[in-house]
């Protein structure tokens, strides 16, 4: 019988926010991939946990899906864990996650913390529908793209950011959304952890890892444009074009990303 891969949460600061049942499947598996080997010794090792760990980071996670297979196959179970929170949420493990489920290997998820879930619980903005960005993009041309895509959604964004950047991203959306709200979490469960609703820049410390919570757009030129995009995309499948068909022709017509057309008609139950 072959193995399983155990996709395990760990916790994104507190160490006591490690779930039992993570507990249990760390100390069962035969190996334990992680980001960064050093990082998670130290979670390992304060709950006694000793195993064969494989790093497994961006940039050598192709390389280690044949490891992970040849594990599997001989029927030992493996966990698949990041540096903190929920493994694939903007953090390694997609590429060997697709492998195994297309090879027909069983993936479980072990749930437990994540930054993203944790921040819009206490955001107090409206949560549904929702778009995580992951980290803001460092080029310029990525970040207006977002920008332009948020300027004709009233969905809530979510974005990571490093400290070196927090205050230049806080302005790039104050200047472009000055109608909206923003919350910034830090250093969630931490020490030093804290949450503020519309900083002022200066009040926002260059130190730590943060969550970015942009509230949805009030403007009614919102609806208007979902409105248009609604009944454009009716049209073309009523010509006889596929989905995917239509939403590439939309694209184009609109000037306006695939990935925002498909949220769009998504939020609408098109």
């Amino acid at each position: 019988m072959r193995g399983k891969l155990f996709v395990v949460a760990t916790p994104i600061g507190n160490l006591q926010d490690i779930t039992l049942r993570a507990l249990e499947t760390l100390k069962s598996v035969s190996a334990i991939a992680s980001e960064d080997t050093r990082i998670s010794l130290k979670l390992l090792n304060h709950f006694g946990i000793r195993k064969r760990l494989i790093s497994n980071f961006k940039e050598n996670e192709s390389k280690r899906v044949a490891e992970i297979t040849e594990i599997l196959e001989k029927g030992e179970d493996v966990a698949l864990i990041s540096d903190a929170g929920t493994p694939l949420i903007s953090d390694p493990g997609r590429i060997l996650v697709h492998s195994l489920r297309k090879n027909g290997y069983e993936v479980i998820p072990i749930p437990g913390a994540s930054s993203l879930t944790a921040a819009l619980s206490v955001c107090g903005f409206e949560d549904h529908p929702f778009i995580f960005y992951g980290f803001v993009p460092k080029k310029e041309g990525e970040k207006k793209e977002i920008i332009e895509e948020l300027k004709t959604v009233k969905y809530t964004a979510v974005f990571f950011e490093s400290p070196h950047r927090i205050r230049k991203t806080l302005r790039m959306f104050y200047d472009n959304f000055p109608e909206r709200d923003l919350f910034v979490a830090r250093e969630m469960t931490k020490k030093f952890e804290s949450y503020l609703s519309n900083p002022e820049l200066q009040s926002v410390p260059e130190k730590g890892e943060f969550v970015i919570i942009l509230s949805p757009s009030k403007k009614e030129a919102t609806e208007i444009v979902e409105k248009s995009v609604e009944e454009k995309y009716r049209q073309l499948v009523e010509k006889g074009m596929s989905h995917n068909q239509a939403v590439k022709e939309l694209s184009k017509q609109l000037k306006i990303s695939k990935r925002l057309l498909y949220n769009t008609l998504l939020a609408k139950g098109v």
